[in-house]
């Protein structure tokens, strides 16, 4: 706490909370993010986009694979998938389902 503040303010409380998000993805995931990035959806969108790329990646390079729904390729993507997705849930709060569902569109 700030010395000879006696509580701490809203404003006060939601940057901590945005500076320990910072700090999760840079250790975490190794994104790093500005203050002004973790604020804009857009970004977010873009963040949670590039954090699915290994997915599509792995996606296009086993093509025949994902056509035919392999149970191997369903294994090795699941967890890559979850990773994503719980970043997803800790970058934006409330707002995770409607980014999620804007990244997973323009990964793909």
């Amino acid at each position: 706490a700030i010395q000879g503040q006696r509580s701490s303010s809203p404003d006060t409380a939601k940057q901590l909370e945005e500076f320990q998000k910072i700090a999760k993805f840079q250790t975490g995931c190794g994104v790093f993010l500005t203050m002004s990035e973790l604020r804009d959806q857009d970004l977010q969108v873009s963040v949670i986009s590039s954090l699915l790329q290994p997915c599509v990646d792995l996606l296009l390079s086993q093509r025949s694979l994902a056509e035919s729904e392999d149970d191997a390729l369903r294994a090795n993507l699941t967890p890559k998938v979850g990773t994503a997705k719980h970043w997803c849930a800790i970058l934006c709060d409330a707002s995770a389902p409607q980014v999620w569902a804007r990244a997973v569109g323009s990964a793909a």
